[in-house]
């Protein structure tokens, strides 16, 4: 925890926003803590796995079984991807 960027303590996770998480009345209330916390964990992230000229990102990509294939995902999110019209 502390001040590594990659693990956020909890207390913090709630100061990012206020009201409900997925409502309509959510709103940031500390963006600096809201958009940048999350950033440098990402970036953090980006460093540990290319470090060692990227082992560890290596093994992750060797290990990684998908659970869709390219071609299924494409399929499954274009039977998502459609417009309807309400004639109410």
């Amino acid at each position: 925890m502390g001040d590594s960027p990659g693990h956020a303590d909890p207390a913090s996770l709630h100061r990012r926003r206020s009201r409900t998480g997925h409502g309509a009345d959510f709103a940031i209330v500390d963006k600096p803590l809201a958009y940048l916390g999350p950033a440098k964990a990402l970036a953090a992230m980006v460093v540990d796995m290319l470090w060692d000229g990227a082992a560890a990102a290596r093994e992750v990509t060797a290990k990684a079984r998908p659970p869709m294939t390219r071609a299924s995902y494409l399929a499954a999110q274009r039977g998502l991807a459609r417009r309807e019209t309400y004639e109410g």
